[in-house]
């Protein structure tokens, strides 16, 4: 019987899209052995954090209720999260951000664990796909196109596609709705998976550690960084202020509005 497995599956659709991206690359992506993390990295590189803001009146609350399912809540959230999407601009990163951290507790981790990892998540994607950018590797919306309806085609043949579809129904839209309008996450997604397939060609997986390391370090040191790093401490700030508040959240758009200003996203 085909199902549509934990690991495939969240490759592929954007309820875990940022938890997919582990299952894509080896476990100690981050940085090889007795070597420091993206976290040492921009420590050692970035001025000092913002300080955190107080809880708001004006916060939002979750797009699912405790009691749904896990598919269910992630349906919900992905259905949530793309309308936030479309209310802030598709330049805003916050709900690319509040829906991996929502994401990573949903599996487990603490609030501090998912921020962090979650963070780490988009530098070591945005670190590559600068890579990407420069190297001529990135998807071209021909191939975005091909490659997400050749994997929806796919996954519409899995025994349990009728669950999503139900899950997906209940949040008040329908799966193959969400996943197609998943275009800009699957960019970055399948841009780096790029830099894989073209790295590990003519070298080892252990090689692959470390050059990831080497592009993320050298990420750290650009500007880019510097830019997208503020906004992920907003959008830290901003979550536990503002939650889905968008109206909150607009407030913020100056320096949440992030991909426009990030030279390889030109």
């Amino acid at each position: 019987m085909k199902k549509i497995g934990a690991v495939i599956f969240i490759v592929v659709v954007s309820v875990c899209m940022f938890m997919a991206y582990s299952a894509l690359l080896p476990p100690s992506c981050c940085a090889p052995a007795g070597q420091t993390g993206i976290a040492d990295i921009a420590a050692a590189i970035s001025p000092g954090a913002l300080s955190e803001k107080t809880v708001s009146s004006k916060f939002g609350g979750d797009f699912y209720a405790e009691n749904d399912s896990r598919l269910i809540k992630d349906a919900k959230l992905d259905v949530g999260t793309r309308k936030m999407s479309e209310k802030l601009g598709a330049d805003n990163i916050y709900p690319r951000y509040y829906k991996a951290v929502k994401e990573y507790e949903l599996a487990g981790a603490s609030e501090s664990e998912a921020r962090k990892q979650t963070s780490d998540s988009i530098i070591r994607q945005e670190a590559l796909l600068q890579y990407a950018a420069e190297h001529h590797l990135t998807v071209s919306e021909k191939m975005l196109k091909k490659r997400m309806n050749d994997e929806l085609k796919d996954m519409k043949t899995a025994d349990n596609y009728g669950e999503y579809v139900r899950a997906y129904k209940c949040a008040g839209s329908s799966f193959e709705k969400e996943y197609l309008k998943n275009t800009a996450l699957d960019y970055v997604i399948y841009t780096d998976d790029n830099v894989y397939r073209s790295f590990i060609k003519n070298h080892t997986e252990k090689e692959w550690t470390t050059f990831q390391h080497n592009v993320i370090k050298t990420y750290c040191r650009s500007q880019d960084y510097r830019t997208l790093s503020r906004a992920l401490e907003v959008c830290k700030i901003d979550m536990m202020k503002y939650g889905t508040n968008t109206e909150g959240l607009k407030q913020d758009a100056d320096v949440l509005n992030v991909y426009d200003c990030l030279s390889y996203r030109g």
